[in-house]
């Protein structure tokens, strides 16, 4: 076996593997795509969309770096690096945003006196806060919701 035929065998594995690579990280990008209403719940929409760009823009580099094994030019051998370069910087830097606004939320007392209620959790339909708040004398409350504004207009910690 010569050394040119070692060299081939070595670019058909080295293409492969990112193919693989790629694959593997279109899936997680789906993933990660179709959890975006789960995020959002986390996170403003503007960090969301940053997040996503980053991401699109690291798939666009490894995308690039396949094509960079098929067609080799000066700039592609250049191209694949800088977009996953861009595209890692946008994803950590609105990793930081994501870090500042995902924060811990602690139940607190909403309002005074004895309530009938037991303590636990209650689940309730798409209620206004204010029919809620009378049958909660003196408990805490922290609502699950996906619709926070009227909570966060009563000043109810929410998640």
């Amino acid at each position: 076996m010569g050394a040119l035929e070692l060299a081939g065998e070595f670019q058909t594995i080295k293409l492969l593997a990112e193919i693989v690579a790629f694959a593997t990280l279109t899936s997680a990008v789906v993933l990660a795509y179709s959890l975006r209403d789960v995020l959002a719940g986390y996170v403003d929409r503007r960090t969301l969309k940053g997040v996503f760009l980053g991401i699109f823009i690291f798939w666009l580099g490894y995308l690039e770096n396949v094509f960079n094994d098929l067609y080799k030019t000066e700039l592609t051998k250049v191209l694949d690096d800088i977009l996953v370069a861009v595209g890692m910087t946008i994803i950590v830097v609105t990793a930081f945003q994501m870090r500042k606004q995902i924060r811990a939320v602690k139940p607190k007392v909403v309002t005074k006196g004895p309530s009938f209620l037991k303590p636990g959790a209650y689940i309730t339909g798409l209620v206004a806060p204010s029919m809620i708040l009378p049958l909660l004398q003196g408990r805490q409350l922290l609502a699950i919701t996906r619709h926070p504004k009227p909570y966060e207009e009563h000043g109810i910690p929410y998640i």
